[in-house]
């Protein structure tokens, strides 16, 4: 799915839902500079999209650029069900160019790149509830 269509479906999905505006490019590079670290092209991508979202029910929260913060090479950037901090781990960059998207509290790989964040794991909950914040089980 492509950035742009995000807010659409969001709307298909008769959510009750709060979507900040993007951010400006220099919104993006004061928190790399606060951070200290440079920001993939995907994730300046998404937040130039938007610079947070609030679902109500099922519970999603993508935190804006003021409320991220680095803590031990990670930086949470999400929450999912009120209690699943999501984060960028940001200690190495994989092969995809990217952060690696993982459970904060247990380290599991959510996925390898924003775009599949943004158009897989975040409907997979929306629309599913599937907990992405841990290794799924298929039956």
């Amino acid at each position: 799915m492509e950035i742009e269509h995000f807010d659409k479906n969001l709307k298909n999905l008769n959510l009750d839902y709060r979507l900040n505006p993007g951010a400006t490019d220099d919104e993006i590079n004061v928190v790399q500079d606060r951070l200290g670290i440079n920001i993939p092209e995907q994730v300046w991508m998404f937040y130039k999209s938007m610079n947070g979202l609030f679902v109500e029910h099922p519970r999603l929260e993508i935190f804006d650029l003021s409320n991220l913060e680095l803590k031990d090479s990670k930086v949470i950037f999400s929450e999912f069900d009120g209690k699943h901090k999501i984060a960028f781990s940001t200690n190495t960059i994989n092969d995809a160019q990217q952060w690696d998207i993982v459970n904060n509290e247990t380290g599991y790989c959510i996925t390898h790149s924003m775009a599949s964040f943004w158009s897989n794991k975040i409907w997979a909950w929306l629309r599913k509830n599937r907990e992405i914040w841990e290794r799924e089980i298929y039956t």
